[in-house]
């Protein structure tokens, strides 16, 4: 397996934002000619002037590799496709990726009677395989700054088969359900990236989890290519099911960068993957709560050992 390499310098590796997804970045989608994994070309460092430096940059910049199961998700289009949006993921094991289901469906009009205007997406518009990229990140020698190693697998799509959103055309999520998508790669990532653990306890109101993605700059309305994370609060499990969970600021420039990326529950035994962040979607920041879909998880998880590769 071939490692690349990135110097990171403040940013790197500027993408531009998706269109009606506040949450979603949309670098170059990623060139794959073979099943195996690969290493990805180094995309190149750009600067950004003084102004831009500072408070624009949401979270703190994981180069200690705290959170290295934190992976980038770009589902792959057919030929003479549009792109899809650009995301974040977490390893489930080192073989199963779990993202939101809007990072890999295509919005649609809704055709049902009375609902024209509105915008849809479920699983039957989805794409079939994806391409996920884990970082590791090293300090320099001689100057300061760090190095990203970064590595480029691939494999197939499998969204929730109840997933379902419906944005009015305000843009407000009337609908949103099972937001979430797993993506099971050919060949595992390597062994010193752990996954996370599911939680058993839904979240409570009030306590503080660590939301993990990609930077965005707001100004500049692209991503930075940098893993970063924020401390977020519970604010409230929302009703009727409480699979949604709010969480966070409603400070619009806090929702970039983080869709399909976890949310994450310190404990003395390590973090645990309590929420699937999608608050690029709709007006309020939220998160799909993993408790809720831990038997759908769960039988993902042992399918995948099934059907792993022997060495």
């Amino acid at each position: 397996m071939h490692r690349s390499r990135a110097l990171l310098a403040l940013v790197t590796a500027l993408s531009l934002a998706s269109p009606g997804c506040r949450g979603c970045s949309t670098p170059k989608e990623p060139q794959i000619e073979s099943t195996t994994a690969k290493s990805s070309p180094p995309l190149p460092p750009r600067e950004l002037r003084p102004s831009l430096q500072g408070d624009v940059l949401i979270g703190e910049a994981d180069d200690t590799n705290r959170y290295p199961s934190t992976v980038a998700v770009y589902a792959l289009s057919p030929p003479g496709q549009s792109r899809y949006r650009g995301c974040a993921g977490v390893l489930l094991t080192p073989q199963l990726v779990l993202t939101a289901g809007q990072c890999v469906c295509r919005p649609h009009q809704d055709s049902r009677a009375g609902l024209e205007r509105a915008i849809r997406m479920d699983a039957s518009d989805c794409a079939s395989r994806a391409a996920v990229v884990t970082h590791m990140y090293e300090p320099l020698t001689h100057r300061k700054g760090v190095e990203s190693w970064f590595v480029e697998y691939q494999g197939d799509v499998r969204p929730h088969p109840r997933f379902e959103v419906q944005l009015d055309e305000w843009g407000r999520a009337a609908v949103h359900h099972a937001d979430l998508a797993i993506i099971r790669l050919d060949d595992p990532v390597q062994k010193n990236i752990l996954p996370v653990r599911l939680a058993d306890a839904e979240a409570t109101v009030g306590e503080f989890l660590a939301v993990v993605g990609y930077g965005y700059i707001e100004e500049l309305s692209s991503g930075d290519g940098t893993r970063r994370f924020s401390r977020e609060e519970v604010r409230e499990l929302l009703e009727p099911d409480r699979k949604n969970v709010l969480f966070g600021s409603p400070d619009s420039s806090s929702y970039k960068g983080d869709t399909g990326g976890p949310c994450l529950r310190e404990t003395d035994q390590g973090s645990e993957l309590l929420g699937i962040s999608n608050r690029g979607l709709g007006q309020a920041p939220t998160f799909t709560s993993i408790p809720h879909y831990r038997e759908w998880l769960v039988e993902e998880i042992r399918l995948a050992g099934q059907r792993a590769p022997t060495p």
